[in-house]
C-alpha cells in the first residue's frame, strides 16, 4: 500500500500516465478494439486513450435505457466524442435491444474461478462480446473498477479524524445530513476505536442473534448472513469466524487503508470473472483501471483530494483536464439501472429460484427453504437484495463446476 502523500495536481499527472500506459499496452498493434463509451468518468477516458493511440481506429459503444434520465449517458458520451480521434464507428443501442436484467443467467455456462457477480451480469456482457466477435474484435475495454478506486468510503473519515478531526467532521456531515444520519451517529462513527478483530467479533455476535451488525467504523463490508440461512449453518459460520479471530489482521493498520485495499480486491474478483466471460468468444474483456500501476497511482493521492463530498471523482477530472472537453468534465452524477433490475427480477424470479433449487443449495441443510422462498419474493418497487445475487451466483457456479467435472470411469 503506497503512502497517500501526493497532492491532486501531481497525483493526477501520474495517474493519467499510468492509465494511458495501461490502455496502450492492450491496444498496441493492429488488433480490432471495441471500447465502452458510457459517458461516465471511468470508461470515457479509457476510450479516449484507446482512440488516441490506435493506428487503425476503434469502435466505441454507448448504451442507454428508456427510463427517466436514461439518455443522460448518451448525451455525455456525445460531448466527449467530439475530441476523440480515430473512432471509426460509434455504436448506440438501447438496453431494450438486449436481454433483461437476470434473463439468461441460467444459460451462462462459463466456468469461473469462484462465484462472483460476473454470473448475474453475464448475459448482457456476453451479448456485447458476441457482437464484438462478429466484428472480429480481439479486445473490449471497459471501465470496471473506477467506483472502487476513485470514490471514498466512510472509513476514510474515521482515519482522517485521528489527525484532522474538524475536516473529518465536515466531510462526514456533508454526506450524513442528506442521508438523514443523526449527529450522534456521526460522532459514534468518527470516535469508534474498535480494532479490526473487535469489529469482526461484534459483527458476528450480532449475526449470531440475527441482528444487524453495528454500522460504524466499518473496516469493509459488514458481515452478511442472510436471514434464510438455517440455524445449523448460522451456528457453523459463527463458530468458524470466532475460531479465526485471534489470527486475523487487517490489510492495513488504518480503517481507510484497509478499506482501500479491500474494495480494490473486491473489484479485482469481479473483473477476473467478467474477463473469463470473453473466453468463449475469443475476446479479451479488459479493465485497465485495475492495473497495479493505475491503482497504486490513485492510492498515492491524498484521500482528502482523491474524492470529496463536493465533486464527482475529482482525481479523474483533474487527470483529464485539458484533454476531454471542459463541459464534459462538469458531470456530477452517474445513471443507475434500478428500475431495470426491478423489472427483470419480477420477470425472471422463477428461473432464478429454479437455478438455486437445481444446484442443491436448498436441500443441503444450509438454507431454510421456506424462509428463502418467502424472503426472495420480488417487489414491484425495490431491487432484489445483494444476498439474492450471492446465492444465485453460487448456485450457478456449482452447476457449471458439475457440468465440467470429469466423469469417473
Amino acid at each position: 500500500m503506497p503512502s497517500e502523500d501526493v497532492d491532486l495536481q501531481n497525483g493526477a499527472v501520474a495517474f493519467r500516465d499510468a492509465l494511458e500506459k495501461a490502455v496502450t499496452s492492450r491496444t498496441a498493434g493492429n488488433a480490432e478494439v471495441v471500447c465502452d463509451l458510457s459517458g461516465g468518468l471511468d470508461s470515457t477516458p479509457i476510450c479516449y486513450f484507446a482512440a488516441a493511440n490506435s493506428g487503425s481506429g476503434i469502435v466505441a459503444r454507448t448504451l442507454f435505457h428508456p427510463d427517466p434520465g436514461g439518455r443522460e449517458d448518451l448525451a455525455w458520451a456525445k460531448k466527449a466524442l467530439t475530441v476523440m480521434p480515430n473512432v471509426r464507428e460509434h455504436l448506440v443501442k438501447s438496453t431494450d435491444e438486449f436481454v433483461d436484467f437476470y434473463e439468461g443467467v441460467d444459460e451462462v455456462n462459463v466456468v469461473l474461478d469462484e462465484p462472483t457477480q460476473a454470473i448475474t451480469a453475464g448475459p448482457r456482457i456476453m451479448a456485447l462480446l458476441s457482437e464484438d466477435a462478429q466484428k472480429n474484435a480481439a479486445i473490449h475495454l471497459n471501465g470496471l473498477g473506477g467506483d472502487h478506486i476513485l470514490r471514498g468510503v466512510a472509513g476514510w473519515e474515521h482515519t482522517l479524524a485521528r489527525s484532522h478531526p474538524l475536516l473529518a467532521w465536515r466531510r462526514s456531515r456533508s454526506e450524513h445530513i442528506p442521508a438523514g444520519t443523526s449527529v450522534m451517529s456521526t460522532l459514534r462513527q468518527l470516535s469508534d476505536r474498535r480494532s479490526y478483530r473487535a469489529w469482526l467479533a461484534d459483527g458476528i455476535a450480532k449475526k449470531a442473534k440475527s441482528l444487524r451488525p453495528p454500522g460504524v467504523n466499518d473496516w469493509s463490508s459488514p458481515l452478511a448472513l442472510p436471514e434464510w440461512l438455517s440455524a445449523d449453518a448460522r451456528e457453523t459460520v459463527v463458530k468458524a469466524v470466532r475460531s479465526l479471530l485471534s489470527g486475523l489482521d487487517p490489510l492495513h493498520p488504518t480503517v481507510a487503508g484497509h478499506s482501500d485495499i479491500y474494495f480494490a480486491r473486491d473489484a479485482a474478483k469481479l473483473v477476473r470473472g467478467t474477463g473469463q466471460l470473453g473466453n468463449p468468444f475469443g475476446v479479451a474483456y479488459e479493465a485497465p483501471l485495475l492495473d497495479d500501476r493505475v491503482v497504486e497511482a490513485a492510492f498515492r493521492v491524498r484521500r482528502t483530494e482523491r474524492d470529496t463530498p463536493l465533486e464527482w471523482k475529482p482525481l479523474m477530472k483533474s487527470a483529464m483536464r485539458g484533454i476531454l472537453p471542459k463541459e464534459y468534465l462538469m458531470r456530477t452524477s452517474k445513471v443507475g439501472g434500478g428500475a431495470q433490475s426491478v423489472r427483470g427480477y419480477l420477470r425472471h424470479h422463477d428461473v432464478l429460484v429454479g437455478l438455486v433449487e437445481e444446484s442443491g443449495l436448498l436441500d443441503g441443510g444450509l438454507i431454510d427453504r421456506t424462509a428463502f422462498l418467502n424472503s426472495t419474493r420480488p417487489d414491484r418497487w425495490e431491487p432484489p437484495s445483494p444476498e439474492i445475487h450471492n446465492v444465485v451466483n453460487l448456485g450457478k457456479f456449482i452447476l457449471n463446476q458439475r457440468r465440467t467435472a470429469p466423469v469417473a470411469a
